[in-house]
């Protein structure tokens, strides 16, 4: 890039998202010498919204902003608090922008594009119109970082048509139960963003971090697979190759405790292939656990074993989205807990199916748009899963 050129940065969204975002790479640009390798820099900030109370205890916004426009808010305190020196070279410019993206033409001209906001239509607009962007998402603890490097058809299936909603769950605000996975998103933003000049600048060792699903409770869940590189599940361990041992094999693992043993998670996998709930619910019920099945979008088979009272969706690195379904025993009743109400909200986008077992009976929920179904809520995520009756086993196939 010519030194004497503008580089233009669009940040889509100033919430919990954006606000933050904004907030970290804004200061930090004003050190170092990355404006002075790259020239003129402008960041221009796009949202309508209007500080309200109820955003602050998620949003970078003060009691003193309610009733202003975000952008303007937050380009003014960035402002007042900025190391003016930075004047003296090249200039680092904030543009508030109080609009909203639902076209290309909403969009000034511009290098690079954040997407912050839970709009589909501002995320198509962009994957479809910009060359160097990236795409955060966030409900509760758990965030998805898309970029251009992501792979066509992931892209798409990660962006359906969908109203938007908040990164807190309903009712989060009122009970104080905020959940963090915006701030982990921003700090995924700041970093690509930086990592992103510095390319612009000719560094040769920067690195953006790569696309990912993650959760601050799980840690990585997977890496998304990006358009340069092939996906090779062969060569991460963890796949469990469904395998039904011996009553007698199981038992003798059973009784010295070894209750993650290779056997005992190659049986559960084999029972969960033959669909035979009530065996895979027993063996469960012997180790005391609750335990997990996940099967991936290779139909690959990721087990989980967790404590007597609880187990959770945790995909690990290596699997591949989306998700086809996601099998979990409870101790005795199938229902679908707020635990994993939580869980299917935060997997909405990469799961397909999920199944509960109790000890004579089993649940199951499938992500569908169909208004005459009955839905595990009214509103949100989980207004796409199906709310179905208890099933008694009888070893029919369920899935």
């Amino acid at each position: 890039m010519n030194i004497d050129e503008e580089l233009v940065i669009a940040i889509i969204g100033a919430g919990g998202i954006g606000s933050n975002l904004v907030s970290m790479v804004y200061p930090t640009l004003q050190q170092g010498d990355l404006v002075d390798n790259i020239g003129d820099i402008r960041i221009c900030i796009y949202d309508s919204d209007i500080v309200e109370k109820k955003n602050l205890p998620h949003q970078n916004f003060n009691i003193s902003d309610v009733g202003g426009l975000k952008v303007t808010t937050l380009c003014n305190r960035l402002w007042n608090e900025s190391d003016k020196s930075i004047n003296e070279g090249p200039n680092l410019i904030l543009q508030p922008c109080p609009w909203d993206i639902r076209s290309s033409s909403d969009l000034l001209p511009c290098d690079i594009v954040v997407v912050a906001v839970d709009s589909h239509q501002a995320r198509r607009v962009v994957h479809e119109n910009y060359e160097n962007w990236l795409d955060l998402r966030c409900l509760g603890d758990g965030y998805i970082a898309l970029d251009d490097s992501v792979k066509s058809d992931l892209i798409s299936e990660f962006t359906p048509e969908q109203d938007s909603q908040s990164c807190q769950f309903e009712g989060a605000i009122d009970s104080g139960n905020i959940q963090f996975g915006f701030m982990v998103a921003a700090s995924h933003g700041a970093q690509w963003l930086i990592q992103s000049l510095r390319i612009q600048s000719g560094d040769d060792i920067a690195q953006r971090p790569f696309p990912q699903v993650s959760s601050i409770s799980f840690g990585t869940a997977t890496r998304l697979a990006q358009s340069s590189e092939e996906s090779d599940l062969d060569a991460v361990g963890g796949v469990i190759i469904p395998m039904i041992h011996s009553d007698s094999d199981v038992m003798r693992e059973v009784s010295n405790g070894n209750h993650h043993s290779i056997i005992i998670k190659e049986t559960l996998a084999g029972l969960a292939e033959k669909k035979d709930w009530p065996s895979l619910w027993g063996l469960a019920d012997d180790l005391g656990k609750e335990v997990s099945i996940l099967y991936d979008n290779n139909s690959s088979i990721w087990v989980d074993i967790g404590t007597s009272g609880r187990v959770e969706l945790a995909p690990p690195v290596g699997s591949e989205i989306p998700y086809k379904l996601w099998i979990h025993t409870h101790p005795r009743d199938a229902y679908w807990s707020s635990t994993d109400k939580e869980t299917i909200s935060i997997y909405s986008d990469i799961l397909d199916k999920a199944i509960v077992l109790g000890h004579d009976h089993y649940k199951k929920t499938i992500k569908i748009n169909d208004n005459s179904i009955d839905k595990l809520s009214e509103s949100g995520r989980l207004s796409i899963w199906t709310d179905e009756p208890i099933i008694n086993y009888d070893y029919s196939e369920v899935i």
